[in-house]
């Protein structure tokens, strides 16, 4: 599948002392659209807004990964440049991977919300994964990345 990235209208960056001021810079991925406005540099004042961008576009960057499935969501970006913070809420729609499809599992969808402050420090409001017809909530993750395979993982698993 041939995937396109440009630019979805005209935008204004300008590079002034040591950063970037971005301005309606929107990125068309493959049907989809990423737009980030603010300032880049020592310090940071980021907004990011994601809107139906197909997760298939990563195959941009990682070709043959082959993941399917949509993004929707936001970002903010603020502070200094080595230890941003900020808040997120993202939606991944009927997400799949070569490596749930080969072991059967349906597409999965994924709500999250959260914070983060500092380098590697995740604070998850909810992330809420819809394995069809099983949901699984995680109402406090601190964890940036997956846990380790020594670690167990216990979902509180919803009716």
């Amino acid at each position: 599948m041939s995937h396109r990235i440009g630019l979805a209208g005209p935008a204004t960056v300008i590079i002034k002392d040591g950063g970037a001021d971005l301005r309606n810079l929107s990125l068309s991925l493959s049907g989809g659209r990423l737009t980030i406005d603010g300032r880049a540099g020592s310090k940071l004042d980021l907004k990011a807004i994601a809107r139906a961008v197909p997760l298939s576009a990563a195959d941009i960057l990682a070709p043959d990964l082959g993941l399917s499935g949509s993004l929707d969501g936001e970002a903010t970006v603020t502070g200094p440049l080595a230890a941003p913070a900020g808040a997120y809420r993202f939606k991944i729609a009927k997400l799949a991977a070569p490596q749930t499809r080969t072991i059967g599992l349906p597409l999965i969808d994924v709500d999250a919300t959260g914070r983060f402050e500092g380098v590697g420090d995740f604070r998850n409001d909810a992330i809420e994964l819809l394995l069809c017809p099983v949901e699984i909530a995680w109402p406090y993750w601190k964890k940036a990345v997956l846990p380790e395979a020594s670690e167990q993982v216990e979902p509180n698993v919803v009716d």
